[in-house]
């Protein structure tokens, strides 16, 4: 807005004849409101940037400290004080001349033929033509930006336009945001002084900046309002592509959810569906999933009154994982589903025709990804399992499913807060495999129920010592150290163990049978 300023006051013909005598008159003194002083405690009524009229009546009859007189309109910013001399006041007093000349605010001498009514008439009309400038200034830089909306612009057009109204640079400096892109004018350190940064902002979410530069020969409020205009059609157009975004990511991750469930039964299904989303699937890929480690319990723990946060986290989660294999390797698939990622790695360069290989790439891969998550993310750990590699996409279900389980039993098999390869968890395989939960369960119940029920009403020691013996081969001074107890003891829980379950330990067919066993109690909770 171009205000009204003292400069331009003191050119009305109702101010003819008015002299400067003290203080000084900047470019931008500007002037809101004129008043005429009635009384000499004028101060509590002072506004900003108001020229104060008087005859100099209100000081007839009273003492006046004039310097701190002159100090309080100085504080109260006020635009200039305006005597009219020689009915009331016939000089004006050097004290008051002095100090207002210290602090620069101006002293106007009005002629004695100034007529009050007028110069306020003159000002206040002066004050609202250049407020209805100002608004209708203000209602044109708005109707712009929102006919620019309404027209399906990007963000391109309004910086355009932006650029146009203030006749400066602009960009935009994107916060790692996928719906939101960089497109900024070269600046170095140099002109950071000159450059104005507006943070754009989304449900409380920044998105970005807003850049111009400050050379503009707009005033500063008008310039504030461009600004304010176009961080605001930046933030419509960002949930646009956003709202855009979030209806093809949920057709694609419906799409990659059945490939990976097996529910597309034809081969040329899912190359012609993956091609038209943008996926080449002729490649070869392993599949790994990441979870966050017991997400219901850290919901209950640090979220619980908070889901806009979890949301936060699981989105932060997954721009840290999606930014990682895009860098790494750009033809990575990654998608979220629940509070779980899942990634397709491509392996076309790795030596597919050797297991050992990819198993370790694989492994090299995942490790470096839950570093990175682990730097960047304090409120939880996550678990990464990994499948196997299949020749032919139709059997990609498999390798999901094998990462699935890896995930689960390497969690109960080795702990939370771990990288697991379906090729590790071993033994357990042949369990999951052909088996019924109910079945595993009656074969627990038969080969371990006698032990587990003695251990639920008496010693809860002798499971714990058939663990360790069946992990050190039936050794006993080895478990008598892990257990930090005398072999002699070991020796005595044997046999309290082999009457409990009439079994022979010594036996290597009974000794698998109890083996299985124990694997089998580990994991029973997990299918």
């Amino acid at each position: 807005m171009k205000n009204f300023t003292l400069e331009e006051a003191l050119r009305l013909d109702s101010l003819k004849g008015a002299q400067l005598i003290a203080g000084r008159i900047e470019e931008e003194s500007l002037v809101r409101y004129i008043n005429v002083m009635e009384v000499p405690d004028i101060a509590d009524w002072i506004t900003e940037y108001e020229i104060l009229l008087t005859t100099g009546y209100p000081f007839q009859h009273v003492e006046m400290d004039w310097k701190k007189f002159i100090q309080t309109l100085s504080k109260k910013k006020l635009a200039a004080l305006a005597i009219k001399t020689d009915r009331f006041m016939k000089d004006i007093p050097e004290e008051l001349l002095e100090t207002a000349a210290l602090l620069n605010l101006p002293i106007i001498k009005l002629p004695h033929d100034a007529k009050f009514d007028i110069i306020i008439s003159d000002v206040l009309r002066e004050i609202v033509n250049q407020d209805y400038k100002y608004i209708k200034k203000g209602l044109s830089i708005h109707r712009t930006f929102t006919d620019l909306i309404l027209s399906g612009g990007e963000y391109k057009e309004v910086l355009n336009a932006l650029s146009n109204i203030l006749g400066c640079e602009s960009g935009i400096v994107s916060n790692d945001n996928p719906n939101i892109e960089t497109t900024s004018f070269d600046y170095d350190e140099k002109d950071r002084m000159n450059v104005v940064k507006k943070p754009i902002r989304v449900n409380e979410e920044l998105v970005g900046y807003l850049i111009v530069r400050t050379h503009s020969k707009a005033s500063k409020e008008m310039e504030e309002i461009a600004l304010e205009r176009a961080v605001d059609a930046i933030a419509i157009i960002y949930m646009k592509k956003l709202s855009e975004s979030l209806v093809e990511r949920g057709y694609v991750n419906k799409y990659l959810n059945e490939l990976v469930d097996g529910e597309i039964k034809s081969k040329k299904a899912i190359l012609e569906r993956g091609e038209y989303l943008g996926f080449d699937l002729g490649r070869k890929y392993v599949v790994m999933v990441i979870d966050i480690d017991s997400f219901g319990r850290v919901i209950e723990d640090k979220f619980l009154d908070n889901k806009e946060k979890v949301f936060g986290i699981l989105k932060n989660l997954f721009q840290l994982v999606f930014s990682t294999f895009f860098t790494t390797a750009k033809d990575s698939i990654v998608w979220d589903r629940s509070d779980s990622i899942i990634i397709l790695y491509p392996i076309d360069n790795l030596k597919k025709d050797n297991k050992d290989h990819v198993k370790r790439e694989m492994l090299r891969i995942a490790r470096n990804i839950k570093e990175k998550i682990d730097q960047h993310i304090d409120d939880f750990t996550v678990s990464i399992g990994i499948g196997t590699y299949y020749d032919d996409i139709m059997d990609i279900h498999k390798s999901y499913d094998e990462a699935i389980q890896a995930r689960r039993f390497g969690k109960k098999i080795w702990g939370e807060n771990r990288v697991y390869h379906y090729d590790d968890i071993g033994v357990y395989n042949l369990f999951v495999k052909g088996n019924s939960k109910e079945s595993l369960k009656n074969y627990l119940e038969r080969h371990l129920g006698n032990l587990l029920k003695y251990e639920e009403e008496s010693d809860r020691k002798l499971l714990e010592t058939l663990r360790h013996l069946v992990m050190n081969d039936f050794n006993y001074s080895k478990t008598g150290d892990d257990m930090f107890v005398h072999p002699k003891t070991i020796v005595y829980r044997k046999s309290r163990i082999q009457e409990i379950l009439h079994v022979d330990l010594d036996n290597f067919d009974e000794r698998m049978t109890i083996y299985v066993a124990l694997k089998i109690r580990d994991i029973i909770d997990q299918l």
